[in-house]
């Protein structure tokens, strides 16, 4: 059973400096909303469906994939000078901290 409780303590850890992911909206702004106790009951009834009936939705999937150059390579024209980033909406990184959690508990016992 997923409660409001869970979902806003995994959406409190997430850092309000993260870039934000395909649908611009960054974890500063969900927060404010949820504060506000906007919204709540359906963003916790759609990532509870969601655990139930094991499937995630396309929004909390898709990312925004960045290319980053690593730092102190030598040659900048070699593909492993590379990294891709990939920037996930908030509720898709709250969704998979909620999943964490639990097989983190499943193994302990």
């Amino acid at each position: 059973e997923l409660e409001e409780e869970e979902v806003e303590e995994c959406l409190k850890k997430q850092g309000n400096r993260k870039a934000a992911g395909e649908d611009e909206i960054g974890e500063k702004v969900w927060k404010e909303i949820w504060e506000e106790g906007k919204g709540r009951r359906v963003i916790t009834g759609v990532l509870k469906w969601s655990l139930e009936i094991g499937y995630v939705l396309k929004q909390f999937r898709r990312a925004l994939g960045v290319v980053m150059r690593k730092l102190r390579k030598e040659d900048y024209g070699k593909p492993e000078s590379y990294r891709v980033i990939d920037l996930l909406d908030v509720w898709g990184k709250v969704l998979e901290r909620i999943v964490g959690r639990r097989l983190e508990k499943w193994g302990k016992r």
